[in-house]
């Protein structure tokens, strides 16, 4: 935004009548009036962001707005546009955030026994906190027959804790008090419970 409101001062500095189509002020309330400076013997107005309120646009919408007046040649609007890419374009030392890449659930079992001796998967669920998590399958079946009187589970009855999970909608869940957080089983690793002096590789 800075840089934003750094390229259209330098544009206001020279066509104080560029871009007021595009500026409203903000109200009186609450913020303080908008501030004059003496240049070269003329009175100039200072854009800051006390003073007006600009929206999120984009710079086609800028150029867009800025066609309808007449007074704006094409060159001159060319220049804006060109201005203002610059004043937008990230800096080369800028720091660039990668796209946040899709997660996925797991659930890790203490097993210091290792009585879990085959690999099994599961669901994330939520429940009250008063409430024993000796419940959730009891909570599940009450949603899975409320869901088979509707006319869809008439038509397509659910028949397992897993169909339940993952084709009931999440009132009939919500109903008992049941939050289900992976509608898909996702895989419990076992785990003794014990830190090795160094990770492997």
């Amino acid at each position: 935004m800075e840089k934003f409101l750094a390229a259209i001062q330098a544009r206001l500095s020279r066509d104080p009548q560029t871009f007021s189509p595009l500026l409203r002020p903000v109200s009186p309330q609450g913020s303080r009036r908008g501030e004059d400076d003496l240049c070269g013997g003329k009175r100039q107005t200072v854009l800051t962001q006390t003073q007006y309120h600009m929206s999120k646009v984009t710079i086609s919408q800028v150029a867009e707005i800025l066609k309808k007046h007449r007074e704006i040649t094409p060159a001159v609007l060319r220049e804006v546009v060109e201005e203002l890419n610059e004043a937008t374009q990230p800096a080369a030392d800028e720091d660039i955030k990668p796209p946040a890449g899709k997660k996925q659930y797991a659930v890790v079992v203490s097993d210091p026994n290792g009585v879990l001796k085959v690999d099994l998967t599961g669901w994330v669920v939520q429940l009250p906190e008063n409430a024993s998590p000796h419940s959730v399958v009891d909570r599940v079946m009450k949603a899975a027959h409320h869901f088979n009187t509707t006319k869809k589970g008439r038509l397509i009855p659910v028949k397992s804790v897993g169909e339940a999970f993952e084709s009931i909608g999440r009132k009939f869940f919500v109903e008992n008090e049941l939050w289900v957080k992976t509608k898909l089983p996702v895989y419990l690793i076992r785990s003794d419970n014990k830190l090795t002096e160094a990770p492997t590789a």
